[in-house]
């Protein structure tokens, strides 16, 4: 037996599985918010000196990779805008190639970064080798 769907043309026909499709929507909240409530607070919740310790070093690490992402992020929006195809002021040079303090300053900028990052995992102190291991 099949059954035939009539239109007319002032009706609007539901699809057949219109209201399996709306019971979707809420069952998938209710699966993902069922699965998160197993979780705990094992990785910001430190115990111990140690774990104070790491949970420090996770923080500032964070705020170093922030302040490269952050600029980067809005570098890429800055010239997105600048150089988008109704901004008349903005002068396409196909032939540049090179500047030497543009150079100086994205390399710097990395090395100051991960030099940071390198200071504040691991301290001058601890930097020795003749230590035991």
């Amino acid at each position: 037996m099949t059954i035939q769907y009539r239109r007319s043309p002032s009706a609007v026909v539901a699809p057949p599985l219109a209201g399996a499709m709306a019971l979707a929507k809420p069952v998938f909240a209710l699966c993902v918010l069922m699965s998160l409530g197993g979780c705990k607070e094992g990785i910001l919740a430190p115990a111990g000196r140690v774990g104070a310790a790491e949970y420090l070093i996770l923080l500032n690490s964070l705020a170093i990779m922030l302040a490269v992402v952050i600029p980067t992020l809005l570098a890429a929006v800055a010239f997105a805008w600048w150089f988008r195809a109704s901004n008349t002021r903005a002068r396409y040079r196909p032939t540049w190639a090179y500047s030497g303090r543009l150079e100086l300053v994205v390399w710097s900028y990395g090395v100051t970064a991960v030099s940071g990052r390198t200071t504040i995992t691991r301290p001058m102190g601890t930097l020795s080798t003749s230590a035991a291991i």
